[in-house]
């Protein structure tokens, strides 16, 4: 696992509200060009898209954002068919790097 600040604290958060992330969910696979990582609400797993990172704090990134996925639907019980769920974990994501990290 990414050992970066960011995913480890995201992976501290998931454990401390019961949704611990056990390593084979994260996985690695090919994907379209268009997308570096996705989240998958069941099993609740986080997908890394094989060979579309540009580097190590891009898949860093990737991984984190992922993660903010996971939180909002271990936490929240996330719909991810309604799209106003998932845009409130979107944007979630935005004020997480801001305010914690100080990243834009």
């Amino acid at each position: 696992m990414i050992t970066g600040p960011v995913v480890v604290f995201m992976l501290q958060q998931l454990k401390a509200v019961g949704c611990e992330v056990p390593a084979p969910n994260v996985l690695c696979a090919p994907c379209d060009l268009t997308r570096s990582g996705g989240f998958t609400p069941d099993p609740g797993a986080v997908v890394l898209c094989a060979g579309n990172f540009f580097s190590q704090q891009h898949m860093e990134s990737t991984i984190a954002h992922e993660l903010i996925h996971m939180y909002d639907h271990c936490r929240f019980k996330v719909d991810w068919g309604n799209l106003r769920h998932h845009a409130c974990s979107e944007v979630c994501f935005s004020f997480f790097l801001s305010d914690v990290f100080g990243v834009v």
